[in-house]
This record gives C-alpha cells, structure tokens and sequence, in this order.
C-alpha cells in the first residue's frame, strides 16, 4: 500500500444514529481518492458486512471490518467508553460477532448494546486490533480527568489483553477538549512506547454534509436545528479527507498516519458468500441425513396413501415423483435442511403453535407433505416441483404461515433441539438474530429533514415532491379523468376496469397517483 492514509473510523448509515454515509458513496469516494482500504466501524454492528465487501472487492478497494462498541460494566451506573475494534482476521471477525450478539442478548442498557469489560479476554480478543477510541475511550476519559496514574494503568493493561495490538487513537477534528487530550495522549505514547493511530471519526463523506448530517442527528433525538438544548457533538471536520488533507493535520505525528497503513496491511479477512450454514441435523447411527431423509419419505408416503383407493399406476406415480424430488433435494446437499424444518415444524404442531398447511412454491413438493412440513398432496393438485426447486433456499419462508409468536418458537424452542457445538460461551445454545433495516424513500426523509429545520408542512409537502412528481400526477389526474370520460360514454360492459389501468400503467400514473386525484362514488360509472 503506497497512499500515506488509511480511514480506520468510519461510521455509514448502517450505525442508525449518527451517521449519512451510504455504502457505494463511500467505496467509490475511497477508490477515487487513490486509496487502497477503508473500515467501516458501525456504531456495535456488522450490519453493513456483506454490502461493504461485495462493493469494496467491486471497486477494487481493501475491505476492513470493525465495529465502534461501547465497553460498560453490569453496574448500571459506570460510564460507557468508547472502543474501536478491526479484524485482523477471520478469527478476529468471528470473535467481533461473539462479542456484538452478546452485547445484544445480555448487554443492553436502556436499548442500548454494551459489551462488558469482563468479557474481553484474552481468547476474545484474539485476532483483534484495538484503537482507544480518542477522547470518548476510556484512556481518553482518564487523561482528561488528571487521572494519569490509572491511565498508565489501563494502557498496560490493554495492551497486554490485545497483545500487542493495542492503539492510541487521535483526531484533530476542532472537537471541545481535543487539543488537551491529545497532547497528553501523545506524552503517554511516548511514556509507555505505545504507538499512535490518526484517525477522522467520519461521519459524512464531504464536508459540504456537515448540514444533512446535523438534520440526520436531530432527527435521530427529536431536535430542531434551532434548538438551543440539542447536544452538538459533531464538527464540520469529520468528512472523508484526502490522504494530502490527512497529512497537513498531523505533520508533526508523521507515525500516526504510517501506522494506519501498517494496520491496514495487517487486516485480512474473507467472508464465504453464498454458502447455507445450517447445524448438523443428528440421524440414527448408520445414516447419512440424506439417506435418513429418504426413510422417513417413503414411510411417511406409506401412512398418507394407505387409506386411499389408489391404482397400480396412480401408486407408481407418487413413487416416481418422490423419487425424483430426493434426487434433486441431495444433489443440492439439502437433506439436513428438510429434517430440521420437518423438526420444528412437528414440535410447533405438538406444542399448539398455528402452523399452516403450506404456501408458495414450497407446497409443490411431496417430501414436504409425506415428512409433515406441508398438508396438501401436491399431486392432487397438479402443483409442480419444479416451480419450486430453485427456491430451496427460501422454503421455510415461503411454506409455514407465520404467527406473532413464531420469533419465540424460533429462539427458544428450535435451538433447545439443536445445540451449537462450537460456541463462544460453554454450554450456550445456537441462537439466530433477526434484524430488519428500513431503508426509507426520498419523501420520507425529506419531510424529516423538513421537521428538523421546523418547515411549514404545507412547504414540506412540496418540497418532498419533487417537480418530475408533481408534473406526473397532473398527467395521471388527466389521463383518469379522459379515461373515466371515455368509459361513461361508451356505458357498462363495454370496457373493463382492467384497460383503464393498463391505461394508466402504460402513461406511467398510476403508481404515483394521490388520493385525491382518484374518482370519487358519485363520479364512477356503473360497474365500477
């Protein structure tokens, strides 16, 4: 790596709070920039993992993942401080991801995931870099409050933890105590041979952002831009700099930027895409899951036709049919992924949890039926397993009907039935997270953005539909009105319902109409 820079502290919208860096913006911006890695740090997620590694290899740009966590205690009053972690590899990555879902299940403090001290030792932090997190860490916290012999303390401790991989960070970002904390991070540096680490804690990618991303915080607190009382904890300096505008900054640390290079160099980690990772489901001794699969169909295919007048030929056809489906299911190395749906999926039965009878392209499948995951004979209704084949992935999705308490079926039910085998925590169950990211459309977060600068709503309104928006919907209005026009004049039956939305579809309105330009009772024709 030739670039005298390396962003190790960024945060992208995927921190949910405090942060507009989108994804491909910031990998496109890095590689514009002649720069050949970048991290992103999340506020205690991996959320934006797969994104960020498919477009940074896309753009030609090194992948570093970490994540920016808070470190607590079970005392519900000590402070929180600030800690940046990177993997250096993929143990480094498995053990960020331990140490974030347990910080989600056993950590949270008022909504909030914290990881506790205790749990980082020195297993943990194996395969893990560690920067201090500037002024908001813990070493930071201790400089600034004169508290030097505890910070000389904590230093040696963490470095000792991470052995060896232990950094002070540092920023000049125009931030209240900034100065002061990083002359006295430095004097401890060079105390303790300690190695300095620059960073930009980026929030935005260019500085003209520094406005959408206040508007994006307020939103986030529920503050106005005017309000007196809404914290400002942000510069106008925290933007994706340059490596030439780095270097000005910290002309006098020189080290300080080389060591991001160094670091970068040093992060190696591959993620494996487009693999299914399920637990070893456990068969009877002498059988494979895929042999185990096909007992249990052809048994379970005995007890569903032994009271049905079936002919020689009809017998035969759901024997070929099975046959045929078991083909397909092993070649794709899905035997262990029927037996623990059909596994849960009988547990819930027994249990009185609502399962349906199937749906989707997953109820074509006969294995599905005879092993208890479905209740229709896909035979009896023509239902093609081919339709379904190449959605295998997605059948436990597509096949169960899902009631409110099916989370809770899921995490404490399914996994007392399939225990982890290699687990961080001894004897912990295999427990899977379900995270939904609403990514929200341009109106929304203009009239956010709106709220946040307390525009009328009435102007919100217009500036949330764009002119393109509001030239359309004048076009829809009209081509309804001819349309509606046409038909009463024309009377009922003689067109459909159907044509006047083909109509509209094709003049590109429909989508975008409002409630108002829709015709009301008294104008729509009879039939309507």
């Amino acid at each position: 790596m030739s670039a005298g820079f390396v962003h190790l502290h960024v945060r992208s919208e995927y921190s949910l709070v405090d942060s507009v860096i989108r994804i491909p913006r910031l990998v496109n911006a890095v590689a514009n920039n002649g720069m050949p890695a970048v991290a992103v740090t999340d506020h205690c997620n991996l959320f934006a993992a797969v994104k960020f590694y498919k477009a940074a290899l896309a753009a030609g740009v090194k992948p570093i993942f970490g994540a920016d966590v808070l470190v607590g205690s079970e005392d519900p009053q000590a402070p929180l401080d600030r800690l940046v972690l990177l993997c250096r590899n993929n143990t480094g990555y498995l053990h960020l991801k331990q140490l974030i879902t347990r910080a989600y299940t056993e950590g949270q403090r008022n909504g909030t995931p914290v990881i506790h001290s205790d749990w980082l030792t020195s297993a943990m932090t194996t395969g893990l870099i560690a920067l201090s997190g500037g002024r908001q860490g813990a070493l930071g916290r201790l400089l600034l409050d004169d508290q030097d012999s505890l910070a000389r303390d904590f230093l040696a401790g963490y470095v000792e933890l991470f052995n060896g991989d232990f950094y002070i960070e540092i920023q000049r970002t125009g931030r209240d105590h900034e100065d002061l904390y990083l002359q006295r991070a430095v004097e401890l540096a060079s105390e303790a041979g300690c190695a300095l680490v620059a960073t930009n804690d980026v929030r935005y990618l260019r500085a003209d952002e520094y406005e959408a991303h206040e508007a994006r915080t307020c939103v986030q607190g529920g503050y106005t831009l005017d309000d007196q009382r809404r914290p400002r904890l942000y510069s106008d300096q925290q933007f994706l700099r340059t490596p030439k505008e780095m270097q000005p900054l910290f002309a006098d640390l020189p080290e300080a930027l080389d060591n991001t290079v160094a670091i970068a160099q040093r992060c190696n980690v591959t993620l494996e895409l487009g693999n299914s990772v399920l637990p070893d489901y456990e068969v009877p001794a002498g059988e494979t899951a895929a042999s185990y699969l096909a007992t249990i169909s052809r048994a379970g295919l005995d007890a569903k036709l032994q009271d049905r007048d079936l002919t020689t030929e009809q017998r035969a056809g759901y024997e070929e049919r099975l046959q045929v489906e078991l083909d397909v299911i092993t070649s794709m190395d899905f035997p262990g992924y029927f037996l623990i749906v059909a596994d849960f999926i009988r547990w819930a039965k027994q249990n009185g949890v609502p399962v349906g009878p199937g749906r989707g392209s997953g109820a074509g499948s006969l294995v599905a039926w005879v092993i208890g995951i479905t209740n229709l004979d896909p035979l009896a209704f023509d239902l093609l397993f081919e339709r379904w084949a190449p959605r295998i992935a997605r059948l436990m999705s597509r096949t169960i009907y899902r009631p409110t308490d099916v989370q809770e079926l899921v995490q404490q039910t399914f996994l007392q039935l399939h225990r982890a085998r290699h687990d961080f925590r001894p004897g912990a169950q295999l427990r899977p997270w379900l995270v939904t990211i609403a990514m929200n459309l341009r109106r929304q977060h203009s009239r956010w953005a709106s709220r946040a600068r307390e525009t009328p709503l009435k102007e919100d309104n217009r500036t949330a539909a764009p002119d393109s928006d509001r030239r359309l919907e004048a076009m829809a209005t009209a081509k309804w009105r001819a349309t509606l026009a046409d038909r009463t004049a024309r009377g009922p039956g003689k067109t459909s319902v159907n044509a006047t939305v083909v109509d509209l579809v094709a003049a590109g309105a429909a989508p975008r109409l409002r409630r108002s330009a829709r015709p009301t009772a008294s104008q729509r024709p009879r039939g309507y």
